[in-house]
């Protein structure tokens, strides 16, 4: 199950990053050559908005995968034996 959680975390975070790549650059691009005026622009803030909608994802990956590896910690101080 821990696993499960951690893998699932790990494919969302790096669909995420994969949605930023893409759309960083033709953002930036606009931003440097056109600066303000790039908001105008309908492609302009399309490309901005799958550009965030990366960032929500990444972090969405990010939260999944913290409790998995929280779990994960826990349950390898569980099953050490204890020396008795």
């Amino acid at each position: 199950m821990r696993v499960g959680i951690f893998v699932i975390g790990a494919v969302i975070l790096v669909l995420g990053l994969i949605i930023v790549m893409i759309y960083q650059t033709p953002v930036g691009a606009a931003e440097s050559i056109l600066g303000g005026w790039a908001a105008v622009s309908e492609d302009y803030r399309q490309w901005r908005s799958f550009l965030s909608i990366g960032q929500i994802i990444v972090v969405i990956g990010i939260i999944i995968m913290i409790p998995a590896l929280i779990l994960k910690k826990k349950s390898k101080s569980d099953d050490k034996p204890e020396n008795s």
